[in-house]
């Protein structure tokens, strides 16, 4: 690989493809191959396309699972029992919220170590913090 007039050399590395992609392949088209469901958007891929189902209120590769929806006052909540072994490199977590109240927690991870996430309304603003250990951060 050369960029500019530098040459690049790959170097191995675990779990990673070490060489660059067909330049004869073509970018697959969402005019020919859209699976995308329930008003989602199609997104190109060189490989596969990806949907976004953002604001549909679906998930799924191809929006096709309706999601779980819960409703709640101030006074209720719910729990999640995650497993202590790593399931995956990444854990996602998606909030859409509606309110009418200037203060309230919105989403809460505590592990044993109370170290994790939570995010709540303050005032009227959405408020991020992380704790870990003994220390918060927080980020607007």
């Amino acid at each position: 690989l050369t960029i500019g007039e530098e040459r690049v050399l790959f170097q191995e590395t675990s779990g990673r493809e070490t060489k660059c992609p067909d330049r004869r392949i073509k970018p697959k088209s969402c005019s020919k191959e859209n699976n995308c469901q329930n008003q989602s958007k199609c997104l190109q891929g060189w490989l596969e396309n990806k949907c976004d189902c953002r604001g549909t209120g679906y998930t799924g590769k191809h929006c096709e699972i309706a999601k779980k929806l819960i409703q709640l006052d101030g006074s209720s909540w719910v729990k999640l029992d995650l497993e202590s072994e790593q399931r995956s490199f990444e854990d996602r977590i998606e909030i859409e919220f509606r309110t009418l109240v200037l203060n309230g927690v919105l989403f809460e991870a505590v592990s044993e170590d109370s170290v994790g996430p939570r995010l709540e309304v303050k005032d009227g603003s959405l408020l991020l913090e992380w704790r870990q250990s003994n220390t918060v951060g927080s980020n607007l």
